[in-house]
């Protein structure tokens, strides 16, 4: 039953390109009857995308699709022994996957995704006059961040220069009577 809907799916989505590439080709190229076509490539059918031949009109300098193929639905397994828990991928047991699509069957999930172990690196210090970083790496996979780190003095400082612009822009307040 999948198998017939992934071909009946691959049949469509085969004559979509098709039409999709003749409604690329301009009026013009319509004239010409490509009868000095040569092949530019071809393509096979995978168990996920149909197969097609790319063609070089000679005369005409138009490139076209013709024999397209549907997608066979038929995967490459590869078996493929358990698999350790990553920050990124499941633990599996033994299983077969595809070399093609990465389609993974018979597998049992044995344990979660780790969580990263982060370490922080102080690349660049910061100082009253610039700002400094950091770099988080994850010990296990290498995922990096970068933060940027900032001075609490220099942070100080431009406050207070700015709080005392403040105040000397600011007109003087009227003194109440009383």
């Amino acid at each position: 039953m999948k198998n017939t809907f992934v071909k009946v799916l691959s049949v469509v989505m085969a004559l979509m390109m098709l039409v999709g590439t003749f409604s690329m080709i301009p009026v013009a190229a319509a004239t010409c009857a490509h009868t000095n076509a040569h092949v530019e490539a071809v393509v096979e059918p995978t168990c996920v995308k149909a197969g097609f031949t790319r063609f070089h009109c000679d005369d005409c300098g138009e490139e076209f699709i013709d024999n397209i193929t549907a997608a066979t639905g038929e995967h490459t397994w590869v078996n493929k022994g358990a698999t350790e828990a990553t920050c990124d991928k499941l633990a599996l047991s033994a299983h077969k996957e595809c070399s093609v699509c990465g389609e993974i069957k018979d597998a049992t999930v044995i344990a979660p995704e780790l969580e990263h172990v982060y370490t922080v690196t102080v690349v660049h210090e910061a100082t009253c006059t610039e700002d400094g970083y950091t770099v988080t790496a994850c010990a296990r996979c290498g995922a990096e961040d970068e933060d940027t780190v900032r001075d609490i003095f220099l942070l100080l400082t431009k406050s207070f220069t700015l709080l005392k612009l403040l105040l000397t822009l600011q007109p003087a307040l009227p003194v109440p009577s009383a």
